[in-house]
């Protein structure tokens, strides 16, 4: 269930914790205990999604909220299916995520028409002022030609400015017209989008879970051995070339640094903007190990890492999934932020197998970020395009 789905019954939610809030607590469900103990004005959405879940499986407890609903006298059509179907309720949610979508965008469409008018209105100021400054030009050319003889040096001068006027006033239209094409084409991608949310509503489905494959950490390597691999890796992957006459090569191809840039530096993620990346995939506890959060594993850990995500989704033109690492962890469930990143708990197996496994799956034009030495040689054998997390963290502070 994703952001949109959970806010339209966010009145079912918040009525479900004041009747938790009401019981003694030996009577809580231990299913939703950490709900009940929550002080949070709004749940987290991993503990938001755990009471959706249980009024949906247990019965009783929403016949509960069913009957304090009723008594309450509120009235919301998606709540009520809910509380009487929640399978049923599913189309209704759907259609009310498309909508909330289809008004994000539509807002975004009003705001840069609004400043498409803005710029379009600077144009006419530019053209008035050149042709103001033409108006002077012509002007002073005519006072000039009644005192040629005495004011020539001074003709001149005022002549070369006028013209300086002029080509500084034919430039600032030139800069006018290209951002207000440049808006145009964002205005029709935005209603484009809209119609494109329009034809998905009947069609719309809930994302499941990648299936993993069980793996434990390596032990045993020394330290000294593994960090000499990462140099000789940061070193010579700028240089090497691209043999040819393989199916694995020919996937290694499909997306290439630049010649001279390392996939450790800052200048690697700046080149994915000019490069067709399909997927994304970012190491999530790795990469907030890398920016320094001292508590990696924790939630401020996996906030840093989700806006570092976020900047690169809007600087990327595929999708981007980040995974964590959530095995023997219960109450984190997988889901699809406002802005578009996936973000992905991992119960059964740890991130880097299922990172492999995402590739094995047939997933193309791949981005991999993680400094885990094992994991980039995994994932560039399958066709990826390794970077490190540093290079990301730097970029990102950039």
């Amino acid at each position: 269930m994703n952001a949109d789905e959970r806010q339209a019954l966010l009145p079912m939610v918040s009525m479900a914790r004041d009747i938790l809030a009401d019981l003694d607590e030996d009577d809580v469900p231990p299913r939703v205990m950490r709900v009940a103990k929550s002080a949070a004005r709004r749940l987290p959405p991993p503990l938001e999604q755990s009471l959706i879940d249980y009024i949906a499986d247990d019965a009783s407890f929403r016949t509960t909220v069913e009957t304090v609903w009723a008594e309450d006298g509120t009235s919301d059509s998606v709540v009520e299916a809910f509380l009487a179907d929640p399978d049923q309720a599913a189309a209704l949610l759907a259609a009310a995520s498309v909508a909330a979508e289809a008004d994000r965008s539509a807002r975004d469409v009003e705001r840069l028409e609004a400043l498409v008018q803005q710029l379009e209105a600077q144009q006419a100021q530019a053209k008035a002022r050149l042709a103001d400054v033409r108006a002077s030009a012509r002007r002073q050319a005519t006072d000039a030609k009644a005192s040629a003889k005495r004011a020539r040096l001074g003709l001149e001068s005022s002549l070369t400015q006028a013209r300086a006027d002029e080509a500084a006033a034919n430039e600032a239209l030139d800069v006018a017209s290209e951002r207000i094409t440049m808006l145009e084409a964002e205005v029709a991608d935005l209603k484009a989008r809209l119609k494109r949310l329009a034809d998905r509503e009947t069609k719309r489905h809930v994302p499941t879970t990648a299936p993993t494959i069980q793996m434990s950490i390596p032990a045993g390597a020394p330290l000294d051995i593994a960090q000499w691999l990462d140099v000789a890796e940061r070193t010579l992957r700028p240089f090497r070339e691209t043999s040819v006459g393989s199916d694995s090569d020919a996937r290694r191809a499909t997306l290439v640094l630049p010649p001279g840039v390392a996939p450790d530096q800052p200048e690697s993620v700046q080149a994915l903007a000019e490069m067709p990346v399909g997927i994304a995939v970012l190491d999530g506890y790795n990469i907030a190990s890398a920016l320094g959060v001292d508590d990696f594993a924790g939630a401020e850990g996996r906030e840093r890492t989700l806006r570092v995500a976020r900047k690169l989704h809007r600087h990327i033109s595929g999708s981007t999934i980040v995974l964590f690492d959530a095995v023997g962890i219960e109450g984190r469930e997988s889901y699809v932020s406002d802005l578009g990143v996936e973000v992905r708990f991992t119960r059964d197996v740890s991130a880097d197998d299922a990172i492999v496994h995402l590739l094995d799956s047939g997933t193309s034009s791949t981005v991999v970020i993680t400094n885990d030495r094992e994991l980039r040689e995994r994932t560039a054998a399958r066709g990826a395009l390794a970077l490190w997390s540093d290079a990301l963290v730097g970029w990102s502070k950039a």
